[in-house]
């Protein structure tokens, strides 16, 4: 940044043209992406009636991409591609800084939590001896309260718990980011790309109906939207 403020070159420009055309590269292949998150995810073939919330999983996978942009004399980005295994190795001691910061804001990010294996074994065995003995899962989701039409005219106050367990979901992580900056979804970002989707998904209508009626703000108090009585309170507004 400084080095560009000396020699008259808008940083600030160049790094919007690069979240631009790092926001529209991932719509593009969004379809793709998400068939193979839901494939590593907790649920597997379930319609949206029968998935947990009624709108799909918790995402429990993440990938990290390594997007080389070539940037011109103009500050134009240049996408030359996108690698889904970036290096993770460490050449100097400035990459390995640069490395495990990314790693553990990302690990943070995800909410990545110590696993006991001895509860994870036996919940497994107890699922296999239900499934042995014909007993099948209760499903416990919740339903949606509005459809994909019907979202985009309500407000944030007329969502019901599915959508809010979503929002909670969101923005709990966005509480976790530390330095990492949300490029999408944004309240500005929702209008300038939302129509660029292929496919329209239920869980981003929510989330954009959110941000538009406040985001963040709706669990503050005084909000214009607060967020409803029985969604769990906001402990500190303080990012991790």
């Amino acid at each position: 940044r400084e080095n560009m403020a000396t020699r008259g070159l808008g940083y600030d420009l160049m790094m919007d043209r690069i979240q631009d055309l790092i926001v529209k590269t991932l719509i593009a292949v969004e379809p793709e992406i998400v068939g193979f998150y839901h494939q590593g995810a907790n649920f597997q073939g379930a319609s949206s009636g029968t998935a947990p919330r009624g709108l799909g999983p918790n995402q429990n996978c993440f990938e990290i991409y390594g997007f080389d942009v070539l940037v011109d004399d103009m500050l134009r980005p240049w996408l030359l591609e996108v690698n889904i295994a970036p290096s993770l190795s460490s050449s100097s001691p400035f990459d390995k800084r640069v490395k495990t910061r990314l790693m553990a804001e990302t690990l943070t990010l995800v909410g990545a939590r110590p696993c006991n294996q001895e509860v994870i074994w036996k919940a497994v065995s107890e699922e296999r001896e239900k499934m042995r003995i014909g007993l099948q899962r209760q499903n416990k989701a919740q339903n949606k309260s509005h459809t994909i039409q019907s979202v985009t005219a309500c407000s944030v106050s007329d969502l019901g718990e599915a959508e809010w367990a979503t929002i909670v979901d969101a923005h709990d992580e966005y509480l976790r980011r530390g330095t990492l900056e949300r490029i999408y979804p944004t309240k500005e970002g929702c209008q300038l790309y939302g129509h660029l989707f292929l496919v329209q998904r239920y869980a981003n209508l929510v989330l954009s109906r959110w941000l538009q009626d406040g985001g963040e703000e709706c669990f503050e108090p005084g909000a214009k939207y607060p967020a409803p009585p029985w969604v769990p309170r906001l402990l500190s507004p303080e990012a991790c």
